[in-house]
């Protein structure tokens, strides 16, 4: 029985916890699951049961998704900012509103919040991993923060109010593109220079061959003496 009563505690404890939340294709996924960047249509984020802070003050919220190389660098990310208490605690009531962002581009959706200072505008689509074709894996991360206003456009240390949601990117297939782009562009730049070079060379012998076909004409040399000097007059 108290073996009972503690599962139930913990996932009554687990069902409370605050989270991030992501669908795929319009499927709820896990931490850390991992997916082919070619069969990412759709993605969907949202935050459930954040952590309430005593103060927001002149800080500023933000909910985060970042596209991260093997390395854990930031390539591009995509935030909403929300400025003011009020604003903020207005924000963090909106729970389970997923902000949605698809792959084609053909749906735009502006991941924004209109409430929020100027910063605060996102790309139309969610640019995924097929965009970067120089690596093999990258990581897609979101994240809800709050930082205090420390100075005029200084903001301190980021407070975690909900824990970050990563998931694993195989980028290998638009890798593979990628490089056999860049096969194709340099071996059709390498074409032309040839070609280039080719009509350079021909054009440099034409010139050579009219030189030696037309032998310079010198003038006539002037005879010295004065009875010369007449004669070169006439």
């Amino acid at each position: 029985m108290k073996k009972l009563i503690l599962i139930c505690s913990i996932l009554i404890s687990a069902t409370f916890h605050a989270q991030i939340k992501v669908k795929i294709n319009d499927k709820p996924v896990t931490e850390g699951a991992s997916f082919k960047a070619e069969d990412i249509l759709k993605m969907e984020v949202a935050f459930d049961k954040p952590k309430k802070l005593s103060y927001y003050g002149l800080g500023r919220l933000y909910f985060w998704v970042e596209i991260l190389k093997e390395s854990g660098n930031s390539y591009e990310d995509y935030r909403a900012t929300v400025d003011g208490s009020n604003a903020i605690e207005a924000y963090l009531m909106d729970v389970n509103d997923f902000k949605t962002f698809y792959a084609d581009g053909k749906v735009p959706y502006t991941f924004k919040i209109v409430r929020s200072s100027k910063q605060n505008s996102l790309p139309e689509t969610f640019l995924l991993a097929g965009r970067w074709q120089d690596q093999k894996a990258l990581k897609i991360r979101v994240s809800l923060f709050f930082r205090d206003k420390v100075g005029y456009e200084k903001y301190g240390d980021a407070v975690e109010l909900v824990k970050p949601f990563t998931i694993n990117v195989d980028n290998t297939h638009f890798f593979t593109e990628g490089q056999k782009q860049k096969q194709e562009e340099k071996a059709a730049a390498d074409a032309k220079k040839a070609e280039e070079d080719k009509k350079a060379e021909e054009t440099k012998t034409v010139e050579q061959v009219k030189t030696i076909e037309t032998p310079k004409v010198e003038a006539p040399k002037k005879k010295k003496g004065l009875l010369n000097s007449v004669l070169n007059k006439l």
